[in-house]
């Protein structure tokens, strides 16, 4: 699987109420990186609109965030970590999408229906 679809697969497995949330938990957070900040609540608003039956695609962070912006939003997602360590698929989350990040691919931007 690559990192996009796990990222859509951790977003799955959250109930709605874990969803919203952290949406709210986003939304409302001090903005470090903006593009960061509006990537995950665009993931959020994807898995929502998924569950009611909208198909859009979602794009790769890394194609969404930007390349200057990556290494600001490791720091922002490691510190989101330290956070939400005790929540087992929000830091699972957490984790794809840095992954994600660190994964440099030569070809198209990866995306998930």
């Amino acid at each position: 699987m690559d990192s996009t679809a796990d990222i859509g697969a951790c977003l799955a497995v959250m109930p709605d109420h874990e969803l919203h949330a952290r949406r709210t938990t986003i939304a409302g957070a001090p903005t470090i990186v903006p593009s960061l900040q509006a990537w995950l609540l665009t993931a959020i608003a994807w898995e929502l609109s998924r569950r009611a039956g909208t198909e859009r695609e979602l794009l790769s962070p890394r194609a969404t965030i930007g390349e200057a912006a990556v290494e600001c939003s490791l720091v922002a997602l490691a510190i989101l970590h330290a956070s939400f360590r005790n929540m087992t698929r929000v830091a699972h989350f957490l984790d794809a999408i840095a992954e994600s990040l660190c994964t440099v691919s030569d070809g198209p931007a990866a995306v998930v229906h």
